[in-house]
């Protein structure tokens, strides 16, 4: 089965979210969400692990589950046993709760095993591969027989499909706990983040899609704060950061009020700090002229490592590798401090 998803069925699969955000701590309290988006989330629990690493790449698994899954996928098919296939590993069906599901990570519906018995009507023996042997007469068990369904997924109460009654809305919270809405529980929750000031509160509808589904995902295996990891993700760029008194000194600007903390935005640089680890920061251009003075004249982050020797100045971790970024870089992203040269 293939579980890509095209553009054109990201687009279909779009469910409805009502965040709750708390702004003065950046947090989101809780989702208000419908039937189809707590279908989703609970249909996480039948995803296979496989499908988990091949939807969120190498990058987006915790520990080495990502090597386990390059191994087999990597692994020469004659070292395979007759009659099995990888893809049974790499590509496993999700679990058929035997009702519909609006799966946003999946392109297709899962699908339930066909079942076979013997084809001289020998009873008691069933199986799902149709190149199996009766135990009992040695004959092909291919003749092909119906699975029935339990009574209750005819029922009309099931004519959504999915897990949930759609007749409430659910209450989701950042840590991903799945409860009815009701005022109780929602007073509660207030009382358990001490929220006194309801005006510090902020309602603020999403649309949840593929893209969306996907980084869920990921930050539910990352972090216990689901929604608000993904926020920050995505509102909050990374910073170095310096005390503004030192920050005032090294670039004259004027005093500070206040020995506050300055946030330097960052874009991807490397910085080797010692074989096999680097360190990926995130720096914008016209900010790199600062960064770059304040690491190699300040102890405030690494330290600055320098030892002279006969033939000049001898380069130790990672500040090398910030020299040899510098003078890559050309001189129409430097800001130059007055008096100082590059």
């Amino acid at each position: 089965m293939d579980q890509k998803c095209t553009k054109g069925s990201m687009a279909e699969s779009k469910v409805s979210l009502k965040l709750l955000i708390d702004t003065k701590s950046k947090r989101v309290l809780f989702a208000e969400a419908r039937k189809d988006f707590v279908d989703f989330i609970f249909h996480i629990l039948a995803m296979p692990l496989a499908t988990a690493i091949s939807l969120l790449g190498k990058q987006g698994m915790v520990g080495c589950l990502s090597n386990l899954y390059d191994s087999v996928e990597n692994l020469d098919d004659s070292y395979i046993q007759k009659g099995q296939n990888k893809d049974v590993l790499l590509k496993p069906n999700a679990a058929n709760p035997m009702t519909s599901v609006p799966l946003l990570l999946l392109n297709d519906k899962p699908t339930a095993n066909n079942f076979y018995s013997c084809n001289r009507n020998c009873s008691g023996y069933v199986t799902d591969e149709p190149t199996a042997t009766c135990p009992n007469c040695r004959c092909l068990m291919n003749k092909s027989i119906t699975n029935v369904a339990p009574p209750h997924v005819n029922e009309k109460s099931n004519e959504d499909g999915g897990f949930v009654k759609g007749v409430v809305t659910y209450m989701v919270t950042d840590d991903l706990k799945v409860k009815p809405v009701s005022t109780i529980s929602s007073i509660t929750m207030l009382s358990e983040f001490n929220i006194k000031d309801i005006g510090s509160l902020h309602e603020k509808e999403i649309k949840v899609g593929m893209n969306e589904a996907l980084k869920l995902l990921k930050a539910s295996l990352h972090s216990n704060k689901s929604f608000s990891h993904r926020r920050r993700q995505q509102q909050e760029p990374n910073f170095l950061r310096c005390s503004a008194s030192s920050f005032s000194k090294k670039y004259h600007t004027n005093p500070p009020k206040s020995d506050d903390v300055v946030e330097l935005p960052l874009f991807p640089l490397p910085l080797v700090l010692f074989p096999g680890a680097i360190l990926h920061l995130q720096i914008f251009e016209f900010r790199y002229r600062m960064m770059m003075h304040t690491l190699l004249q300040t102890d405030l982050w690494f330290g600055v490592i320098y030892t002279n020797s006969a033939s000049g100045t001898a380069e130790v971790g990672c500040m090398g590798e910030v020299i040899k970024h510098e003078r890559l870089v050309d001189d129409r992203f430097f800001l130059i401090c007055k008096g100082q040269k590059r």
